[in-house]
């Protein structure tokens, strides 16, 4: 298996994929966009707690589905 990691300041995103599927660093950069868009930018959210973001999580779970090459 291999690891990609994508770290900014206090946010960590992990993939975790087969050795044999292709590379996902622009994976990661799209998944921090859409946490930037729908998680950060809401006026309410505070930074270290949890996501309750219904768009963001759908939204990353149909991204995340439609890659095609990583198996779970």
């Amino acid at each position: 298996m291999c690891l990609y990691q994508y770290l900014v300041i206090a946010l960590q995103i992990i993939l975790v994929k087969h050795p044999k599927a292709s590379d996902l660093r622009e994976s990661l950069k799209y998944i921090y966009n859409l946490y930037v868009e729908y998680v950060v930018k809401k006026p309410l959210y505070s930074p270290g707690t949890p996501i309750k973001s219904d768009l963001f999580n759908t939204t990353l779970d149909q991204y995340v589905r439609g890659l095609g090459d990583i198996a779970c």
